[in-house]
């Protein structure tokens, strides 16, 4: 298959998975607040999960078993990215799989449309690439609270003036640690998510930084082990970053 098929399809794919979600919208219209929270309430869940996992770049057979591996490991903050093959589906039946207090968001929200389809699959949460002011708008109309990608200390000023829940740090690997403290001692009443590149070795570094959680890739996470490995791999990473949140909280370590 080309590449410019699989652009083809993956259009259709999301303009079916529009059309779909728009029928469930005017038969069953989402009121405002049903699955949304306030812009704070946003940043503390995600501060408190300190990590979310991106299940990019998965097999969607395998996706759904992986998500409940993190879960059981102590990561229940997920991403799933717009841009993985039915990914407005896997939103839905993860919601209907995992605990409600699981947080499930949605990663690469490029537009309203996506935002839009996220919210009705049940997102929690939107990760965006960059700072959509338009997004960060319906973030707030919906009560659902959007982490604009921002590179600049400009960009994450203009993200927050805008009403984003908080700011992603992307590509925050390239950039470093250092760079995301840089940002904190500035700009600390931002709450700030680091994403991009971050590994295991590196995740609490970003937390001691003073970014409030970090993302990384499932990949990175569980490798290629699955069941009670994939589990207690994810429990060590989560027991990590909150051994580097806890100091910080005040809190005994």
């Amino acid at each position: 298959m080309t590449h410019e098929t699989e652009e083809i399809l993956h259009e259709c794919e999301k303009n079916m998975q529009e059309w779909y979600y728009g029928v469930i919208r005017d038969m069953n219209p989402v009121q405002k607040g049903r699955i949304g929270m306030e812009r704070g309430e946003g940043a503390d869940l995600l501060k408190k999960a300190g990590i979310i996992a991106s299940l990019r770049g998965m097999e969607r057979d395998k996706l759904a078993s992986a998500a409940l591996w993190l879960y059981e490991g102590g990561i229940h903050a997920l991403e799933i990215p717009l841009n993985t093959v039915g990914a407005y589906y896997l939103i839905k039946d993860l919601r209907k799989q995992l605990p409600k207090k699981a947080l499930i968001g949605a990663g690469a929200v490029l537009d309203v449309a996506d935002a839009k389809a996220a919210l009705e699959a049940g997102a929690s949460f939107l990760f965006a690439p960059g700072t959509d002011k338009k997004v960060i708008q319906f973030g707030r109309e919906e009560n659902i609270p959007v982490y604009a990608g921002a590179v600049t200390p400009t960009e994450v000023i203009k993200a927050w003036k805008y009403g984003a829940g908080g700011v992603r740090l992307f590509p925050a690997a390239s950039l470093g640690a250092a760079y995301a403290a840089e940002i904190r001692n500035e700009l600390g009443h931002i709450p700030l998510v680091a994403a991009g590149g971050i590994g295991r070795a590196q995740a609490a570094d970003y937390i001691r930084a003073g970014c409030d959680a970090v993302s990384i890739d499932c990949h990175a996470i569980i490798h290629s082990l699955d069941g009670a490995d994939a589990v207690r791999m994810a429990s060590e990473l989560a027991m990590e970053v909150q051994g580097a949140i806890r100091p910080l909280a005040g809190m005994p370590v």
